[in-house]
């Protein structure tokens, strides 16, 4: 498949290094647009995985056969919005972030939506991106008259284990919105880092 991911932060890395060691075609899409991606990412295993790959290729975009999106939820409307626009209208957008009501903002994309959480881990330690644990992506559609992209999962599937398709994704969203509120006030009060939470 010929995959764009919007975002290049750690779950943006994470998905990009998993998609190209396993064949497929893929771009970074980066807010400020530059030709290539630095990624730099030491995997769970061990792995290293140290890659400049395209970014910011219009013409890969108006190809790509699903626009991955990795942002933070604040940042996702807008980006998708204007990158709607020159991807083919055929092509599945998976939201993956934390956080709800993108879906509201996201109404006027033609674009199939699929939604997705996952309790995959990775953190920036400088330049680099650190697979901390492996965890689970949920996916499902967004919107009941997108059609059935079920096939997605067993793309992502051997990619990225373990990857789920849901009919019904808001459950695991808000599961995971309601762990997030637990967690992410505890960090402040502890000041520690999610992954040191016991």
């Amino acid at each position: 498949m010929k995959i764009t991911v919007l975002g290049c932060g750690a779950l943006g890395q994470l998905w990009l290094t998993a998609l190209c060691k396993h064949g497929h075609e893929v771009q970074g899409w980066l807010r400020v647009p530059q030709p290539y991606c630095s990624v730099n990412l030491i995997g769970e295993d061990g792995s290293i995985f140290n890659e400049s790959l395209t970014a910011n290729d219009p013409d890969f975009l108006a190809q790509s056969d699903l626009l991955l999106v990795t942002l933070k939820a604040w940042q996702v409307s807008d980006a998708v919005k204007t990158l709607a626009a020159q991807l083919p209208p055929t092509s599945p957008i998976l939201l993956l972030h934390n956080g709800m009501g993108t879906l509201d903002e996201l109404k006027s994309v033609p674009q199939p939506l699929l939604m997705a959480t996952t309790t995959h881990a990775a953190r920036r330690d400088g330049n680099i991106i650190v697979h901390v644990a492996s965890g689970v992506t949920h996916i499902g559609p967004a919107r009941t008259q997108d059609g059935d992209y079920s096939y997605l999962a067993d793309v992502l599937q051997k990619v990225l284990p373990d990857v789920a398709w849901h009919n019904h994704i808001r459950p695991q969203l808000w599961r995971k919105l309601a762990v997030n509120c637990v967690i992410n006030p505890l960090t402040a009060l502890w000041n520690c880092p999610n992954g040191e939470l016991k």
